[in-house]
């Protein structure tokens, strides 16, 4: 990790870099993605047991920049560790809940007096909130129609390859909300208020078709994952969100 900081920073823009970047380069940012998911993911325990683990740290955030390059391929590397990191902190953080807490609670796992491994990765998960948002794939369609027979059947509407990273993607904002309900819940209200007008009548800061479908992809990705309570008072902000959003568009909302 030491000299890879010399030569690229973590502060590097890599989903710029990548944009730009010849074959060769593009090749580079794909390999070190593979080879830092594929050796922390193997040797985890390993490296959290190290006393000093700022390389481990480092290598998260560089995983986290990694994770932000437009490139579904790049994006599908990074994505199966993720999915073994946040295994890993939810069986722990389950394992040591006191007797009748609900996992899927409104609040996270705030075990009084005890350190879990989730919260030494705090800063990661968010960033990592952020990008999955930003990167959620259209779910499985599915339409009634009725066939040649005058039968009402169901109709798929989905690459294959797409269902299969919507279903790994699901897995992944479901563990993350389950990790800290209400950090997810304040990174998808506040995706939302940037899809806003501004004051000034000016678009938001993040409007744009594709954002507000990624965001909605998201929204209903977690569906379960908070208590009863919680998801109904969620739901309706993120719907009276949407309503305004029709107001300001002049009900040229639906797409």
């Amino acid at each position: 990790m030491s000299p890879l900081s010399q030569a690229y920073p973590a502060q590097y823009g890599y989903s710029i870099w990548y944009r730009n970047a010849s074959d060769t380069g593009q090749e580079m940012v794909m390999a070190l993605g593979m080879f830092l998911a594929s050796f922390i993911g193997k040797h985890l325990v390993l490296l959290e047991e190290e006393t000093d683990r700022e390389a481990l740290f480092n290598a998260h955030f560089y995983l986290i920049k990694i994770s932000q390059v437009d490139e579904r391929e790049v994006w599908k590397i990074c994505l199966v560790y993720w999915l073994v990191l946040l295994v890993g902190l939810y069986e722990e953080a389950v394992s040591r809940l006191p007797i009748g807490t609900s996992v899927a609670g409104d609040t996270t796992f705030a075990v009084p007096e005890v350190t879990l491994r989730k919260d030494m990765y705090a800063e990661v998960l968010t960033n990592l909130r952020l990008i999955a948002v930003g990167k959620m794939v259209k779910p499985e369609e599915v339409l009634i129609v009725e066939n040649e027979e005058d039968e009402v059947v169901r109709e798929h509407l989905q690459e294959t390859d797409t269902i299969v990273l919507y279903k790994m993607m699901r897995e992944l904002m479901l563990y993350l909300t389950h990790l800290d309900v209400v950090d997810t819940e304040r990174i998808l209200t506040e995706k939302l208020e940037r899809q806003m007008n501004k004051k000034d009548g000016s678009s938001g800061d993040e409007w744009s078709w594709g954002n507000l479908n990624t965001l909605c992809w998201a929204v209903g990705s977690i569906s379960g994952a908070m208590n009863e309570d919680t998801e109904k008072r969620f739901l309706v902000l993120i719907i009276r969100e949407l309503l305004s959003l029709v107001e300001q568009r002049g009900g040229r909302i639906t797409r």
